[in-house]
């Protein structure tokens, strides 16, 4: 019976016996409704505010890949553009303040990957 008792204090989330908080991810992280990475439009730099150089050197074989990304993810980083390439980050909703530019940076940073 008190193996029962510590697989359902693990289940409710580090001990708490109350049925209604919100249930924990993982050691002490607490999932709620009120936090958020945001989306991929948040904090964006102003168009036509940096200027994205070729890529060197370009990708052309798959185990440099890391080797790559790291870079890109880099360069990105610094403009305030790496948000874009997160597929972890959410897209921002059509009817977004910022979607316009989040789509017109998304097409240059496109461009300038290909």
């Amino acid at each position: 019976m008190e193996d029962a008792d510590n697989d359902n204090d693990a289940a409710i989330g580090a001990g708490n016996n109350n049925n209604n908080a919100t249930p924990a991810i993982s050691r002490g992280v607490i999932k709620s409704k009120d936090w958020t990475n945001g989306t991929q439009a948040d904090k964006l730099p102003k168009i036509g505010s940096f200027v994205l150089y070729k890529l060197e050197p370009p990708l052309k074989n798959k185990e440099d890949f890391d080797n790559w990304y790291n870079g890109v993810y880099k360069i990105l980083r610094g403009h305030h553009l790496y948000r874009l390439i997160d597929k972890n980050i959410e897209r921002p909703d059509i009817d977004a303040e910022n979607a316009e530019d989040w789509v017109t940076l998304s097409i240059q940073v496109v461009g300038w990957l290909t």
